[in-house]
């Protein structure tokens, strides 16, 4: 049997599915601040990213210009605020990369109080909190896609449309004619699984003596 790789928009069921998993063992309370997070982000890198990057540009320009007046200088200083090039530009797509790289690290790395009660993560109690925690884990990973898939099309769109790998790749995936030569393999899985047991029962034997 064999498959092939047509576009990267294939991914999309496949990510929300594993989001969805991830949002089931984290819970609700967890998974909303990674959600809301990366919702931020996508406004900012992806949506509105002109608007977000001149921000960004103005910061910049307006630092070196307080620490001149600071040290007793003139607040007018010549600075260029063209610091990410035009939005059709590879600079400019370069930086909304790193900048959803540096803010997507920040999102899953800041500690949200809510997620956690007397200093321990909040654990899953509810069905409802698992179920709530699919549907946000779900959606942030819709999120990573639309972000990569928007990085995908303007960098086609600045190479004049490439083939990405693996697109266009053919995947052989292999199979069984007689799924019954796999019972061959039974009587091995067994002598692992004995030797395993039997290793994990010679590490206990102390704790048991012990006991």
């Amino acid at each position: 049997m064999s498959f092939t790789f047509e576009s990267y928009q294939s991914l999309l069921l496949p990510l929300v599915a594993f989001g969805a998993y991830i949002g089931w063992k984290r819970g609700f309370w967890i998974e909303v601040g990674y959600t809301l997070g990366m919702a931020l982000v996508l406004l900012a890198t992806v949506i509105f990213p002109e608007q977000f990057m001149d921000l960004v540009s103005q910061l910049i320009v307006l630092i070196p210009r307080i620490f001149r007046v600071m040290v007793g200088g003139d607040f007018s200083l010549p600075t260029s605020t063209d610091l990410f090039g035009t939005p059709d530009s590879g600079r400019f797509l370069l930086t909304r990369m790193a900048l959803f790289a540096l803010l997507t690290f920040l999102v899953y790395n800041t500690r949200y109080g809510w997620a956690y009660e007397g200093g321990k993560a909040r654990g899953v109690k509810t069905t409802a909190g698992r179920l709530m925690g699919v549907a946000f884990g779900g959606s942030t990973l819709f999120f990573w896609f639309l972000a990569l898939n928007n990085f995908l099309d303007s960098f086609r769109l600045l190479r004049d449309d490439p083939t990405i790998p693996p697109e266009g790749l053919t995947i052989s995936v292999p199979t069984f004619q007689n799924p019954e030569v796999l019972l061959g393999l039974v009587p091995t899985m067994l002598v692992v699984i004995l030797l395993v047991l039997g290793v994990l029962a010679v590490l206990r034997l102390p704790n048991i003596w012990k006991g």
